[in-house]
């Protein structure tokens, strides 16, 4: 979470990054700590979320479930 922090403050304004993170299939709902606090920080920025399918990375030796964010930077 803080690799996809720095990599949002690298962006430019109107700037868009992708990333791809562990998941579940009913939708991103890690309630550890960490995780409530990258939510917080996601609150004002406009992000989207996207599941993968079950066993998208099988083929490169793992079976976490795994999604994606995509997040804009304001122009």
């Amino acid at each position: 979470m803080k690799h996809i922090q720095h990599a949002y403050n690298c962006l430019l304004p109107g700037g868009r990054m992708v990333a791809i993170i562990p998941g579940d299939g009913d939708g991103w709902n890690a309630e550890d700590q960490i995780s409530k606090r990258f939510k917080g920080w996601l609150d004002d920025k406009d992000w989207q979320y996207h599941s993968l399918p079950e066993g998208a990375f099988k083929e490169s030796g793992t079976g976490v479930s795994t999604c994606y964010i995509v997040i804009d930077k304001e122009g």
